[in-house]
This record gives structure tokens, sequence and C-alpha cells, in this order.
């Protein structure tokens, strides 16, 4: 869509199944998008190509995150439910999977990046998140209250805000514990995005809300309605002076900072 509203091209990829990862590559020159058992890498000229992460009858993607134009952070699992999964690295110049794989026995609900630090984030099915560096074997994890649906990482790369039920916990990394948390929905906290500046996260919710926090402190900024019904998505865009919302009616709303 352009900067007016306009429709600018519409990508006619019928595939069956759900759509629930969509992601630009940071050149900005195609998108991943998930596609049942695998993705699809769209191009601007309306061509594709699949890469295949599992045959019929295995977990849904459900997580994607670019780490650079050539490598693409891939969970699986259950978007809303327990099923064994796993988080990987697709090299997209080979097309094939990196080791190490991460598998995930309750499967991953969502993925991030944090491409300056070369770390990806997902949590999973069982109450958990996890950071890789993806120069080291292993990924640190933390604990959480509840299954997060929803996952944001900070800009510095040292925060991580995950939903947790009707609020979500702003998580430190470095010192794997929980800094604040946040409340005031009054329905289930779906998506989670930082502006650009990480000054403010923003949180969409059941309650047909889109509310805006202090990441620093967790106070309340803003809150705004808007005729999406339950939102299940939230955006900044990168210089941070337009916010987007999405949700269960199909429509999509953007709007200018104040």
């Amino acid at each position: 869509w352009g900067p007016g509203g306009g429709l600018v091209a519409e990508l006619p990829y019928g595939l069956p199944g759900p759509r629930y990862a969509l992601t630009y590559a940071p050149n900005g020159e195609r998108v991943a998008v998930s596609d049942g058992t695998g993705y699809l890498e769209l191009w601007p000229n309306n061509q594709g190509r699949t890469a295949c992460i599992g045959k019929a009858g295995v977990p849904e993607t459900t997580g994607l995150a670019y780490l650079d134009d050539t490598l693409l952070a891939v969970g699986t699992g259950g978007r809303a439910r327990s099923e064994p999964g796993s988080l990987a690295l697709w090299d997209l110049t080979a097309a094939k999977r990196r080791s190490p794989v991460h598998t995930e026995p309750h499967g991953v609900r969502a993925v991030a990046s944090h491409r300056e630090s070369r770390t990806v984030f997902w949590v999973n099915g069982h109450r958990r998140l996890s950071a890789w560096s993806i120069t080291k074997p292993d990924p640190i994890h933390l604990m959480l209250k509840h299954v997060a649906p929803a996952l944001a990482v900070h800009p510095d790369g040292n925060l991580a805000a995950v939903a947790q039920g009707w609020g979500a916990s702003v998580l430190d990394l470095s010192r794997k514990q929980e800094r604040f948390a946040i409340a005031g929905h009054k329905g289930v906290l779906s998506s989670l995005a930082f502006t650009p500046d990480g000054r403010t996260l923003l949180t969409g919710s059941w309650d047909s809300s889109v509310r805006f926090w202090d990441a620093a402190s967790g106070a309340e900024l803003a809150s705004y309605r808007w005729p999406v019904g339950r939102v299940y998505a939230v955006a900044a865009s990168p210089d941070g002076t337009r916010f987007a919302a999405a949700g269960e009616t199909g429509a999509i709303v953007v709007w200018d900072a104040d």
C-alpha cells in the first residue's frame, strides 16, 4: 500500500493454509511469508520460490525473521496449540537449513531478530523465551509466567517484550530477569512492537485497543481504538512517524504520530 492509502500491488499467491508470519528482507527487495509447512519468498516482479521446511503433515511455520539478506530464522510448531517444532536458520543462497537446529517439543509461537548482534529470539509453547547469538552454540533461556503469543525486541538488543495474558513483561536479557510488567488492557494482548528509537512500546489487544507505553518505565502514554475488531498486529514505521494496526475485521489502520 502506498503512503496515501492506495493499493500499489497485490501478489496473487493463493496457496492453501493460514499465514502466521510475514517479514521484509533488510534490503527491502523481497518478502518471506509462512506457507503451511514451509516459507515462500516473494520478489517484486511477482516471481517466487519455495523452500520446503518439512513434509506434509508437520507443524506449520509460525515465525520468520531475517538476520540479513541471506539468513532467515524460521520457527515451526503450533500457533495456538502445543505441537512439536523447531527454530532453524535457512541459508537463502544455498536454499538449505544450517546447523544447529533447536528442537522445541512444544513448538515455536513467535520469532524476532536483532541484526546488529546477530541474535535470534523466539518464544515456545511452554512458557520460555530463548535468545541465541548465532556465533555461539547454545541459546540462553528465560522462563515466563505464561505462554507468549507475541514477542518484540528493543533496538538495543538487550530488552525483549513478551505478551503475557492481558499484559506484557519487559525482560532484561543481560540480567535474565524481568525489568517491569505492563497492565491495562481488558483483553488478551496479542501483538507488540518497539518504536525505532526504542523509547516506546506498542501493544495491541483483543479489547480492540492499541496502547503506547514508556519503554524505560512502563508508564502508559496513550491509547487508541480503531474499527479493526480484535487487534492482531501492530507496527511502527522505520522513521517512527507512522503506526499501523490490523485486526479481525480484515481492516488495516495507519495513523500519524501526534
